[in-house]
């Protein structure tokens, strides 16, 4: 039975498209762990404790931000162990540490996106060409390994997200009408943006659909848009300077931080999800909101493309392209995908019962 040490830097203490994936694994390693197919132990540096829907307790060791302890146990351990899974670059000093002590550990990466298409420190690198095994979330960011880090293709595995186990397969009924009170709409086509508002990424598109948003009005009137996500101050001014200039302040709503109690309901109010970035290492919130039935709109320049399903779960817009962008949100709007089948081929692409048979083949094989 191989024995497996996985370690990430935060699985429960933080939000985001990384961490959801993280959770995805420790759900699945634990699983295997119950049905006695592997040993597992989990490390992460920034948690305090485990959620025990995901791993046991005493599977799982979290360092509270304690690096240096965390890396020297993450080694020590990593030496009793089969395999290594490394969930982000930026630990890549355990990696090459490991390996180089017990060249017979299997190390398995993942590559999320943005990381590793920048460059990388010499010491990345050569986790990255030690590596047995590159999980990239999509072929946009396989392809910037080759072209950037001269990665071996044949080591690459395109390994696209999962929804989270627990993310509810809801029925596809009204919108919810306590939304719709609290943000005092009508019936009226909504357009939603799940996103981390922070100056210092900017990618994710949504000051694009707010700027199309005068022309979008002339076709449908009563187009609100709610742009959900915690915002940091800087970016905050921003977008509401731009929303002001673009004289949309009535169509548009900041709705702040989204519980993951009332996501799917907000994916499920929207007649549209878009998110047209220019930075997307996969973006697991367009099949969240598939998972709602809800099509979506992503950009055609990063690894969206692996997580919308081109006329059956959303389309592809240029989103360098005012144009685009508005022309594809309007035929969204315009409900050309219906939203069972949106819903069914989400669940049947991206379900977590396929990710774990996939990770099962890869660690157990």
């Amino acid at each position: 039975m191989k024995k497996v040490l996985y370690v990430g830097l935060s699985c429960f203490s933080q939000t985001g498209g990384i961490e959801k994936v993280n959770r995805a694994w420790l759900k699945v390693l634990d699983n295997l762990h119950i049905d006695n197919k592997i040993k597992v132990k989990a490390n992460v540096l920034l948690d305090k404790s485990a959620n025990e829907k995901y791993i046991a307790t005493n599977r799982f060791e979290g360092f509270k931000g304690k690096k240096l302890l965390f890396t020297i146990k993450s080694i020590s351990q990593a030496l009793k162990k089969d395999i290594l899974v490394l969930s982000h670059i930026n630990l890549a000093v355990i990696s090459v540490i490991a390996k180089w002590l017990k060249p017979s550990l299997k190390v398995i990466i993942h590559a999320h996106g943005i990381e590793v298409w920048r460059p990388l420190s010499s010491i990345q690198k050569k986790t990255l060409a030690d590596a047995n095994v590159i999980l990239a979330v999509s072929r946009f960011t396989k392809q910037q390994l080759i072209e950037k880090h001269k990665v071996e293709s044949r080591k690459i595995i395109v390994f696209p997200n999962c929804l989270d186990p627990f993310f509810p397969k809801v029925e596809l009924n009204s919108k919810p009408q306590y939304l719709k009170e609290r943000y005092q709409l009508r019936d009226q086509p909504v357009l939603f943006t799940l996103a981390r508002l922070s100056s210092s990424e900017q990618y994710k598109g949504y000051d694009k659909v707010i700027e199309i948003l005068p022309a979008l009005l002339e076709k449908h009137p009563d187009l609100h848009y709610l742009i959900g996500g915690k915002a940091d101050e800087a970016e905050k001014e921003r977008i509401e300077k731009l929303i002001k200039e673009t004289g949309v302040q009535k169509h548009v709503t900041l709705t702040g931080f989204v519980t993951d109690e009332e996501l799917s309901d907000h994916y499920q109010l929207a007649d549209a999800f878009v998110m047209p970035s220019e930075g997307e290492g996969f973006g697991i919130s367009f099949i969240e909101a598939g998972a709602c039935g809800t099509p979506s709109l992503a950009g055609n320049r990063d690894g969206s493309a692996d997580a919308v399903i081109e006329n059956q779960t959303g389309m592809l817009c240029d989103n360098r392209d005012p144009k685009s962008i508005e022309e594809i949100t309007s035929k969204l709007l315009s409900r050309q995908l219906n939203p069972v089948d949106i819903q069914a081929a989400i669940f049947e692409k991206y379900g977590f019962e396929q990710y774990r048979e996939k990770i099962s083949d890869l660690l157990v094989a």
